[in-house]
């Protein structure tokens, strides 16, 4: 019972925390134009299913927990909601890492691929693709209506569909963004190199200099979210792929479960701490807790550095405002 109750409180307090930061996130993004570039539009797509899994898959999976509802139908669109937004998150990243490989491999192209109707498109297409895998058990592939009239994943989802979940939604992106990242840090290293050398002779030619290695920079963020994504979620997969093929005799504790249960949700709730370590997020999120707290301007801290260039000294609209995670 003791550990019902703590994962029934940790289930909630994570969905507060997931619903208000990424909330934020969504709020933010669409109030400051700054904030609306091409790599944003694929975070904001993130936050999104983040968002959502707060406030309608968790409370979801608390409800399967105690094996609601009683309704099989019912019970079918809830678990296949949740693992659809499992797969539009890590199809969001990938968004976002054809936008950095764009940006940094094909810089003079950027403008030209990665357009507003082009990223647009892609997040469409990565929520539908997402939505289908997450919706095979509602077209069949489940394990039949049980006995009981209730809603336990384990007695309603088939592992085998849950590790072909696992390849198709974990593995083949992360493998994808894995190529993906080891050409755009190759590339931009070479840049690097050789505008280093350039700028001998023209020391005054240095702002594709500066830009690639803002570029690079906003890349290690992104490749860290990824990281922690895959971190959080390989846990709970390769407990349902020891369900699928040594269901008698791999027997993991409940402690064990709920935990992986935990860090996966819990990335819904960390993942907006992320986008807060860039500069444009922390201005962002600055003014909007002083629009909750006017009094708190005149505290120092909350004081604009005059050293830092205004809105209007802004880099490229598709340079990434996520800042290397410290």
């Amino acid at each position: 019972m003791a550990v019902e109750l703590f994962y029934l409180i940790t289930e909630i307090v994570i969905a507060v925390l997931a619903v208000f930061g990424n909330g934020l996130v969504i709020w933010v993004i669409y109030q400051n134009k700054r904030l609306q570039t091409i790599t944003n539009y694929f975070i904001l797509s993130l936050a999104v299913a983040d968002f959502l899994v707060g406030s309608l898959a968790i409370p979801f999976a608390i409800l399967t927990s105690y094996g609601l509802p009683a309704n099989f139908e019912a019970c079918l669109f809830m678990l296949s909601f949740l693992l659809g937004l499992c797969a539009s998150s890590t199809f969001s990243l990938i968004g976002v890492s054809v936008d950095r490989y764009i940006a940094i491999v094909h810089p003079l192209r950027y403008h030209s691929y990665m357009t507003t109707k082009s990223a647009v498109a892609m997040i469409a297409a990565s929520w539908f693709i997402a939505m289908i895998i997450g919706t095979l058990p509602m077209m069949g592939w489940n394990l039949g209506r049980p006995e009981e009239p209730q809603c336990f994943f384990m007695d309603v989802i088939a592992m085998e569909y849950m590790f072909f979940n696992f390849i198709v939604a974990i593995i083949v992106p992360l493998v994808v963004m894995l190529i993906l990242y080891s050409i755009i840090f190759n590339t931009a290293r070479k840049q690097i190199r050789s505008i280093a050398a350039l700028e001998v002779h023209m020391p005054n030619k240095n702002d594709r200099g500066r830009g690639t290695k803002k570029e690079l920079k906003a890349a290690k963020s992104l490749a860290v979210i990824i990281i922690f994504f895959m971190v959080c979620w390989f846990p709970i997969y390769i407990i349902d792929t020891l369900f699928l093929f040594c269901p008698e005799s791999c027997q993991v504790p409940l402690q064990l479960l709920y935990f992986s249960i935990f860090i996966s949700h819990g990335n819904s709730a960390l993942n907006p701490i992320l986008y807060g370590f860039g500069r444009d997020f922390r201005a962002a999120y600055k003014r909007f807790f002083l629009g909750l707290c006017p009094c708190c301007k005149t505290l120092s801290c909350c004081q604009d550095d005059p050293r830092k260039p205004s809105e209007g000294q802004t880099n490229s609209s598709h340079e990434m405002s996520v800042m290397r995670v410290r």
